[in-house]
């Protein structure tokens, strides 16, 4: 591990740690598989909704420096039609600052 990734684990000794894996890491069937850390991992604040954005598992990560696709699929589930676009961009902010954001370290794995 590289040092700036020891020092913010050091200097953030509760915060969960999650590995950010790459597809090409786990793509083989051996059931054994090695990768790299690419990164000095960053903290992030994320939270776990089951919203099936995906429609491929029933929880999904949203992180909140990154929301769009959580924001386009209120929009075309959850909202009237005749909200006006600045009523349901009002209702999605307010949605957004009233969730339980937790922190976490994520690091990257690569393939090697």
């Amino acid at each position: 591990m590289n040092k700036e990734l020891l020092k913010l684990i050091n200097d953030h000794p509760n915060l969960p740690i999650f590995a950010w894996v790459e597809p090409d890491v786990v793509q083989d069937d051996t059931h054994c598989w090695i990768g790299g850390i690419n990164s000095n991992g960053k903290i992030k604040e994320y939270i776990e909704l089951d919203y099936s954005y995906t429609h491929v598992t029933d929880c999904d990560w949203l992180f909140k420096d990154d929301t769009e696709e959580w924001e386009e699929y209120m929009l075309e589930n959850y909202f009237e039609d005749d909200l006006s676009e600045e009523e349901a961009e009002k209702k999605i902010q307010e949605e957004l600052e009233n969730m339980k954001w937790k922190k976490g370290i994520f690091v990257y794995v690569h393939s090697l």
